[in-house]
């Protein structure tokens, strides 16, 4: 997959898909769209990943690309360590929750696939430090 298509995906699924992502951003959907099919030559332009990023509230894609080379070691390791087992520890509930009427909408998979994302970051964080203890 193609870090850039990757990094746009949950970016825009952060901010409620792929047409709120273009209204905030003021283009169309089909261009939003492109931006995270790993098949299309298309990169999302700096001024729409700050965009995104405000709307959002956390700089996912700029942090990436400033951890492109290798991942940040944690700050606080213990810190990242319970923010990835709060994080990890509410996925079932949400999962459940989402599950309730006996199907995952596009909403609630965007919640639940942010979430994920969220604790994988946490957890390269964290394994970035234990690398460098070694």
């Amino acid at each position: 997959m193609c870090f850039h298509s990757t990094q746009s995906r949950r970016l825009i699924r952060l901010v409620g898909g792929v047409e709120a992502a273009a209204s905030i951003c003021g283009v169309s959907a089909q261009l939003m769209s492109n931006y995270q099919n790993a098949g299309q030559r298309a990169f999302m332009p700096p001024q729409f990943i700050e965009a995104l990023e405000r709307e959002a509230g956390q700089p996912v894609y700029s942090s990436a690309l400033s951890n492109l080379v290798t991942v940040a070691p944690s700050r606080s390791m213990l810190c990242d360590a319970m923010d990835a087992a709060r994080i990890a520890g509410g996925l079932p509930q949400q999962v459940h929750e989402a599950l309730a009427d006996g199907r995952i909408d596009e909403a609630e998979r965007r919640v639940l696939l942010a979430a994920v994302d969220q604790l994988r970051a946490e957890a390269d964080a964290v394994a970035a430090s234990l690398s460098l203890e070694g």
